[in-house]
């Protein structure tokens, strides 16, 4: 039975998702299958009633001839700013007749079952300055992945501070991976390629591969490595269309796209899979009802498009070389911008880019034309592949800066993470944002604290980065003798993923230690900003863990900041069965880990990455596999504190006080006992 079939034709198909929401403007999203036009209010008590204390229509894009994507901006009635400290309700009101009685959607498709605690419609609590800042955080969430959702965890405290203004969240900060185009399972692929089908009424032509249709199951890896140049490790069921990736959106968020879903368990993979997927069907009701009654921001990783997307210059290079690739890289980021960034920054993006893409996609159901290689085609391809400001602010006291990490990155081998043009766009972000606020331009001294919110840790275990570093600079040298050896060698029997410059190193180099340029321009850019505390929000390395400590700069880098880094990974995505042979070994590894990072800790001891208190030999030996010794007389971290390694799904909260002092982390982890650990710190010192 089609998704169209069993649903009123005016019924939401995703959301109402809380989007950005600050005092002068709140904004909502939401997916239909027709045309809306709907009033956004927003309510208060007042005397002991509901209110309308502000409100806003709707705008719409259309992304297929059956998908209506959402959002309405709500400002205050009769000017002056929506009120702080206080819990406020909203409803979407269809405004589309105007000759009939308007009537609530909510209520009419789902009575009280989005409102928490004793109120029926979704509520939320806005942040005054003057106020700790509540932040939910989580990333990884990948539907089949081992484990329990971590989101559950977020809807039950959500459960038990529903009725108290002061200690509901502020906001949900979800820093990457919030889908996974390229690891999906056999049953989330059918029900997917059903959606989009339905959705957009066409099957999209991609270049250069044969009809979606007629590829099997477990058969697209191939054709995308390729054609496209691919590298996951697990795309055999890869995301391709955009109608797959807007029906994936759809399943991670609402439970009406798991309706007559196919849990077929056929062989080995499946008995795996499934029991994982129907997890998440469990508790999908309470994913949706969590992000509408939390202002929500969400950054990409890789996997919202590809494993090692955009991974370094090489991979980009190779893969938008390809008519395959650039389609759906282009695809995976409309499915990014409609789904998630839209509602980050609502005016963020022009009249021209939201037409590149909706020409396209409405033309690919418009059979009177051909849509395979056509200019609106490779219009928008550009206009979403040469876009590069995807990194936004999140308007909280203090402010979060979002990083995109991807899309603007340099080097062939060991990518710089942030060229120096993103770098200058974020600090014009916090420049107007500061203006905004009265608290002037370029800054000198001390200032304000500041958030930074990055899909990968930017201060990760010494152990683990040490061995991903020499492992990927080993194999750069390797790529680069091997490379001289090219004319030589027999096309054939060329190593893989080492040709034409490597398209993926040995080991993952994504991190900010391995390249070594990108934590040095994190460094200028401390410099630059000088923030009372920066605090890093992180995640993608499927554990959760806290530290504390102090960059101070030496030479020419004048840092001395103070630093916690919270990081919260994976919301479900286990890396490890505890029933599998690895779990020992891998509980060995967390312990090691644990145990060297403890003896920074507790010791006090100040160091560099690359330490300068080695003898000369040591530096050398050091210099010659790691390939760099360049800021090793630069930049010092002193630990103050350090939490335990959790593996198991794991979200966060961090209360954060105006002045960057840190009250309290709680890590909400899921594992058979459902038990969960605190990791508490005094209050910060800020001097």
């Amino acid at each position: 039975m089609s998704i169209l079939d069993r649903t009123r034709s005016d019924e939401l198909i995703c959301g109402p998702i809380l989007r950005k929401a600050t005092r002068d403007e709140v904004w909502v999203w939401c997916v239909s299958l027709v045309p809306m036009d709907f009033l956004f209010e927003i309510r208060m008590i007042v005397n002991g009633n509901w209110q309308a204390i502000g409100g806003g229509l709707n705008s719409t894009v259309r992304l297929g001839k059956n998908l209506y994507v959402h959002l309405a901006g709500a400002k205050p009635l009769g000017g002056g700013r929506f009120p702080a400290k206080k819990i406020l309700s909203y409803d979407i009101i269809d405004v589309s007749d105007p000759e009939a009685t308007p009537v609530s959607i909510l209520k009419q498709e789902y009575g009280n079952t989005l409102g928490y605690g004793v109120f029926d419609l979704p509520t939320f609590v806005l942040q005054s300055k003057d106020e700790d800042l509540r932040v939910m955080l989580g990333s990884c969430r990948k539907l089949h992945g081992l484990g329990e959702d971590a989101m559950q965890q977020l809807h039950e405290q959500l459960l038990v501070t529903a009725n108290i203004w002061n200690q509901r969240p502020h906001a949900l900060f979800l820093s990457g991976d919030q889908i996974y185009a390229d690891d999906v399972c056999d049953s989330v692929l059918r029900q997917v390629s059903i959606l989009g089908k339905e959705l957009t009424e066409s099957s999209e032509v991609i270049p250069d591969l044969p009809e979606l249709q007629n590829i099997n199951l477990r058969q697209r890896g191939a054709l995308l490595e390729k054609h496209a140049h691919f590298t996951s490790g697990h795309g055999d069921n890869h995301l391709i269309s955009f109608g797959e990736f807007a029906g994936m959106y759809l399943l991670a968020w609402h439970p009406r796209a798991w309706k007559g879903i196919r849990f077929t368990e056929s062989d080995d993979l499946d008995r795996i899979q499934v029991p994982r997927l129907k997890q998440s069907a469990k508790v999908i009701s309470n994913v949706r009802r969590l992000l509408a009654n939390v202002p929500t921001y969400m950054l990409f990783d890789d996997h919202e498009v590809t494993d090692d997307w955009y991974i370094n210059r090489s991979w980009k290079d190779k893969v938008l070389g390809t008519r395959t690739g650039r389609r759906i890289i282009a695809n995976g980021l409309a499915a990014y911008w409609a789904f998630q960034a839209w509602g980050n920054e609502p005016r963020r993006f022009n009249k021209s880019f939201i037409e590149s893409i909706q020409a396209h996609l409405n033309e690919n159901w418009n059979t009177s034309r051909d849509v395979k290689d056509g200019k609106v085609a490779r219009n928008f391809e550009s206009a979403l592949i040469d876009f590069n400001n995807w990194s936004f602010i999140a308007p909280t006291y203090p402010l979060s800066l979002f990083l995109d990490t991807r899309t603007a990155r340099e080097g062939r081998i060991k990518p710089r993470l942030m060229s120096s043009k993103a770098w200058k766009f974020c600090y014009s972000l916090l420049a107007s944002e500061w203006k905004s606020r009265g608290t002037g331009g370029h800054i000198a001294g001390p200032w304000e604290p500041i958030v930074i919110v990055a899909p990968g840790p930017v201060w990760g275990f010494e152990i683990v980065e040490s061995l991903q570093e020499g492992v990927v600079n080993i194999g750069g040298k390797m790529v680069h003798e091997l490379e001289k050896l090219k004319p030589l060698l027999n096309k054939a029997n060329y190593p893989p993923n080492v040709d034409e410059g490597s398209a993926v190193p040995i080991a993952d180099a994504e991190s900010w230690r391995i390249n070594g340029q990108s934590l040095i321009d994190f460094f200028r850019f401390m410099e630059m900003v000088q923030p009372k505390v920066c605090i890093v929000i992180s995640g993608d390395v499927h554990y959760g863990f806290l530290s504390a400590g102090r960059l101070r700069g030496k030479a020419d880098l004048k840092l001395n900041v103070p630093f916690i880094q919270v990081t919260s990974s994976a919301l479900k995505n286990e890396p490890v069965d505890k029933a599998s042979e690895s779990y020992v070994t891998s509980k060995l590894a967390i312990h090691l880990m644990e145990s060297i990072e403890l003896v920074f800790s507790q010791s006090g001891i100040k160091y560099f990455y690359l330490d300068n208190c080695w003898d000369e030999t040591t530096r050398e030996i050091r210099k010659s596999i790691f390939g760099r010794c360049d800021f090793n007389e630069r930049v010092l971290f002193q630990y103050d504190g350090f939490s335990k390694i959790t593996k198991i799904n794991n979200a966060g909260m961090l209360n954060l006080a105006s002045d960057g002092s840190v009250h309290q982390v709680t890590m909400f982890t899921n594992d058979s006992k459902k038990t969960s650990f605190e990791f508490k710190l005094a209050k910060w010192p800020v001097a």
